[in-house]
């Protein structure tokens, strides 16, 4: 069985077996390659979130107004429907449910049922779930991030949070949607200088 995915993705050793400095230089450049490839995503998510935010005119038409000494007016309709669309799913937001599979598992999809029910209520999760649905409404992609907080408490946190697409990256090479094909995925962000390795 060949391989689909493109040249630049194979190692001549499998990641898990180089050295940390190889690693990273090889880390490096498969995201660099990723966030290449999803450019295009990228201008057409930027100019969507603009025409959301009002921002529909661009630099050459809202100079020549302002030389003809014409005011660019917006009737932004677009942030509008996004908005009807964002609250119908905040209206009818899903409820995470575990069902039984056979009759043993009843008090097993109770306890399940009762943490999502209490993860979700801890950490507004419903809350992030909207952030990233708007986003997917406006840009195709929307994101969450679930993990373990252990800086306020010592037995750790679960904090549920929406990512900025545009820190985020996926695999080039996947075609399923929701990214279910994808390999990988990434995220780029700033980190102050406090949280710098010394």
């Amino acid at each position: 069985m060949s391989d689909t995915r493109g040249p630049d993705t194979l190692a001549e050793q499998l990641p898990s077996e180089m050295d940390p400095g190889d690693l990273a230089a090889y880390v490096a450049k498969e995201v660099r390659l990723d966030y290449e490839a999803s450019g295009d995503w990228r201008d057409e998510a930027r100019e969507a979130y603009d025409i959301v935010a009002g921002r529909q005119w661009s630099d050459e038409d809202r100079a020549k107004l302002t030389e003809e000494r014409r005011v660019p007016i917006t009737f932004n309709r677009v942030a509008a429907m996004i908005d009807a669309v964002c609250g119908a799913q905040v209206n009818n937001r899903n409820e995470i449910k575990f069902l039984p599979r056979s009759g043993d598992d009843g008090g097993k999809t109770e306890l399940l049922n009762g943490v999502a029910r209490w993860v979700m209520d801890q950490t507004d999760a419903e809350d992030a779930d909207s952030e990233a649905f708007r986003d997917v409404a406006i840009g195709g992609m929307g994101w969450t991030e679930t993990r373990m907080c252990y800086e306020e408490e010592q037995d750790g946190r679960i904090i549920v949070e929406r990512r900025d697409p545009f820190e985020m990256g996926w695999d080039r090479y996947a075609r399923k949607r929701n990214l279910a094909d994808a390999s990988h995925v990434w995220s780029r962000q700033k980190i102050a200088p406090e949280y710098e390795a010394a």
